[in-house]
């Protein structure tokens, strides 16, 4: 069956492994797919504002977005919300205090925008990790004064709590409380990260919900992911493709699997089982 409808990882999947590069390779694939008819979503863990300036630019085509861990589905075109799975702000004030004790940075993503307080950011900029990654970590950042109080009082929809990096002489009794907390659901998408969502917020329903506004089956979807925040997103297509890159959790989990992110793995797997198999059919 033909593949209408591609869902795509970011970070350690479409991304090199400095977080904001998009190799040609992986553009020209996409948009090779875009061409014949594919639909093409971003599936992240990133909220909107957050979303690879380089492939924002480098292919415009990409209409949709499932962001935050499939808390919200988007038309990027349209600008219109299309789902949302998201935390009241009693839930949301509640763990976010809760947290505070922790010597921890915690982000929520509201509207699709990264709230935090300053400590947070400060946190984030003391980490040994490479310039551009903190400068794509602070991206689409808004302070506040007190996190908790601001989620209490807010409006605005409130789609995940990120934990950007939890240090290992806390992490135990971080996951302890979060394993405590009923309603919530815990995924990582690297080494020290923790991500909550509501309990029934994944990439898969993100997709599904997507995939019936569509009327495109899961049959007929193929995702590409290397994380556990992946799992149910591979589990819920029809063909999904793990990365060369990916944790033994999914490449346990997945049968095919493309080169990493520093090979251009995605344009490798976009080539194999969409462009190839096009090309095939017209002879």
């Amino acid at each position: 069956m033909a593949i209408r409808l591609l869902a795509l990882d970011m970070d350690g999947t479409v991304l090199q492994n400095d977080a904001v590069t998009v190799s040609q390779a992986n553009l020209a694939a996409i948009r090779a797919a875009i061409g014949l008819g594919v639909a093409v979503t971003y599936c992240t863990g990133r909220m909107r504002h957050r979303l690879p300036q380089a492939l924002l630019a480098g292919a415009p085509e990409i209409q949709y977005a499932v962001t935050s861990n499939g808390a919200v589905v988007s038309d990027l075109c349209s600008g219109k919300l299309l789902y949302s799975d998201t935390f009241s702000p009693k839930a949301a004030g509640d763990l976010a205090a809760a947290l505070s004790r922790f010597p921890i940075p915690v982000d929520v993503y509201c509207d699709g925008y990264n709230y935090c307080e300053q400590r947070a950011a400060d946190y984030i900029r003391t980490l040994p990790i490479a310039p551009s990654r903190i400068q794509e970590a602070m991206r689409g950042r808004k302070l506040v004064s007190d996190l908790p109080r601001f989620l209490y009082e807010t409006s605005l929809p409130i789609e995940k709590i990120n934990l950007y990096s939890v240090p290992e002489t806390c992490r135990a009794q971080v996951r302890a409380l979060l394993e405590a907390t009923e309603g919530i659901r815990i995924t990582s998408s690297f080494a020290g990260n923790l991500e909550i969502n509501t309990a029934t917020a994944t990439k898969a329903h993100g997709l599904a919900h997507l995939g019936a506004i569509l009327g495109i089956s899961p049959q007929q979807t193929m995702a590409i992911g290397d994380s556990q925040n992946d799992l149910e997103m591979l589990q819920y297509a029809g063909l999904p493709v793990a990365m060369g890159n990916s944790s033994q959790e999914v490449l346990n989990q997945v049968r095919e699997v493309t080169g990493t992110n520093q090979e251009d793995g995605v344009a490798q797997a976009i080539e194999r089982f969409i462009l190839r198999p096009a090309r095939e059919a017209v002879y």
